[in-house]
């Protein structure tokens, strides 16, 4: 039905085309106060964005303005005030945090830090172009004494010292320590400063130390001596003192291969009667391993009865005795058998019995354990099989896998231990007998083989255990093993020295003993080094580095 001709309550129907009246509805009640609810929420979300810009350009100027100075935990970033004092963490005194208007120049000495890290890596290359040259960006440079440099804000260049840029590369790579500004000044002091532009000497980075000196990335630290406790550190004193190491490794029990012996048909056959018929079974010297029937053997020995049956009637019928060729006539055939493997005693009895035996016994050669059987009953065998693999266990061998850092100090005749896993508090003496040529090339080790006897058969092949070796004593100087910070490429000690000034100083270490390890270079006799809390004063070190050399840019970066 069309809603035009729709005939309105208590009217006449309208004309055919005629619209009806638009506007007339009243709005649904609660429309004007949905209104005011929602222009209200976005007003007063208006107002709140407005108060954060406010308050954050407070935060921003305020120290700016007020010239706020912050002291800081080393350990602990967020224990800041606004006076000097101790950490109520660990108890460290609170350091000097960077002038607000040094973080402002954040940007600046960051790419002033990235040209100077550039010059450090080519100084001579970056001096080498222009009479005139930045010193804050040194690949800035130009022949035009009225130039300025683009990245800096129009600063004059400066001209070039020639004797400085003829030094600059020699010096490039000379001294732990050097200035930025000028690259040629360069020393391994730690405390020691630029004499043209007075700024401290900042560590060169990716430098390996020299023992001895300071460590690149570290600076000395204080700490009061009533402080020392409360963070529980301790040191030790290096002392000169004859170290045995102790080498230890990871090993593997093995068969004596002197003691192991294979049994081998000599002879084509079929296998008659299995007596040794598992592996790890225990045979006696001489014990029948098993019986072989072979045609070739019976053919042997019906040959050496007749050899021995002829040779006695040739005495019969000789009263003055056998010519010299008839007294050797049986020595063939008796060899032929002792080449087939029949043992002697089987030899004997068949001269008694004489009679060839059908399937000759096979006797076990020596005394052991089966380690290995590869025969079955009623087996046909060719000569040069395999039939066991006898193993005498009263000593054995352990093979063991050394490091290569530690190849040079195994040598053979050391004493050595070997503890089993399977018996903890077990222990079994032995010696270096021998170490292997080569390196494995997958596991980088070097393997040692040392003796043991087995009383009991307490060590059994295929055990794994630790393998302790005694190297020979040395006069060394040596600190507890605690005491030295292994960073990879880079080792090094806390030296304390007086008024409670740590330094950290770079040092080679040698062999390792007892909780002790040698001191090559770097630390003399007597000298007190730091053994506990190594990790904080590692930290510290680290952040007061950064925090010098942070300063030693700025203050640079603003120098005239």
């Amino acid at each position: 039905m069309d809603p035009r001709n729709t005939t309105p309550p208590g009217g006449a129907p309208p004309e055919l085309g005629e619209r009806l009246p638009e506007g007339d509805d009243a709005p649904p009640p609660g429309t004007r106060t949905m209104g005011i609810v929602r222009w209200a929420i976005v007003a007063a979300m208006a107002l709140v964005a407005a108060g954060a810009w406010i308050r954050y350009g407070q935060a921003e100027a305020g120290p700016a303005r007020h010239g706020a100075v912050s002291y800081l935990c080393p350990m602990h970033p967020a224990v800041v005030q606004d006076r000097p004092g101790s950490c109520p963490i660990c108890g460290m005194d609170l350091v000097k945090a960077a002038a607000p208007e040094k973080r402002a120049a954040g940007a600046r000495e960051a790419e002033h830090a990235e040209h100077a890290e550039h010059a450090r890596t080519t100084p001579a290359a970056a001096a080498a172009a222009g009479k005139y040259w930045c010193p804050m960006h040194p690949d800035v440079a130009s022949d035009d004494p009225d130039a300025t440099c683009p990245k800096c804000g129009g600063m004059k260049l400066m001209p070039r010292d020639p004797k400085a840029l003829a030094k600059a590369a020699a010096a490039s790579s000379a001294g732990a320590y050097w200035c930025p500004m000028h690259p040629e000044i360069a020393s391994d002091d730690p405390e020691a400063s630029c004499p043209k532009c007075n700024a401290k000497l900042v560590p060169r980075a990716h430098r390996p130390a020299t023992p001895g000196a300071g460590v690149p990335g570290l600076a000395p630290v204080q700490i009061p001596a009533e402080r020392t406790q409360l963070i529980g550190l301790k040191t030790a004193r290096a002392v000169r003192q004859p170290l045995a190491p102790r080498v230890r490794a990871f090993g593997y029990v093995a068969a004596n291969e002197r003691s192991v012996a294979i049994v081998t048909a000599r002879a084509s056959g079929w296998v008659d009667e299995l007596r040794a018929a598992q592996a790890g079974q225990r045979v006696a010297k001489g014990e029948v391993l098993l019986t072989l029937y072979s045609g070739e053997v019976v053919t042997a020995q019906q040959a050496y009865l007749d050899a021995l049956r002829w040779k006695k009637n040739l005495e019969a019928t000789n009263p003055n005795g056998l010519p010299p060729a008839a007294q050797v006539v049986d020595r063939d055939s008796l060899r032929r058998l002792r080449l087939y493997g029949v043992a002697a005693e089987d030899i004997e009895a068949l001269a008694v019995r004489n009679e060839p035996v059908q399937a000759f016994p096979i006797r076990a050669p020596r005394a052991g354990f089966v380690a290995r059987k590869s025969v079955l009953p009623g087996q046909y065998v060719s000569a040069g099989s395999e039939l066991y693999q006898i193993a005498d266990l009263s000593t054995v061998w352990v093979v063991a896998d050394l490091f290569e850092q530690d190849m040079e100090r195994v040598a053979v005749g050391q004493q050595a231990r070997f503890l089993p896993a399977s018996s903890r508090g077990t222990s079994f003496p032995g010696r270096v007998d021998f170490i292997y040529p080569a390196v494995n090339p997958e596991t980088r080790t070097l393997q040692a083989r040392m003796e043991f006897k087995n009383p009991g058969m307490k060590l059994r092949p295929g055990a794994f255990g630790d393998v302790v070796i005694e190297a020979h004593a040395a006069d060394a100087v040596t600190v507890p093993s605690e005491a030295v910070v292994d960073a990879g490429e880079t080792q090094y000690v806390f030296v304390a020295l007086a008024g409670g000034r740590f330094e950290p100083r770079s040092v080679r270490v040698g062999t390792a003993g007892e909780g002790r390890i040698e001191i090559l270079e770097g630390v003399r006799e007597g000298e007190i080094v730091v053994t506990t809390a190594n990790f904080l004063l590692d930290s510290e070190s680290r952040l007061r580095a950064t925090v010098e050399a942070q300063s030693a840019r700025a203050d640079g970066a603003h120098a005239p």
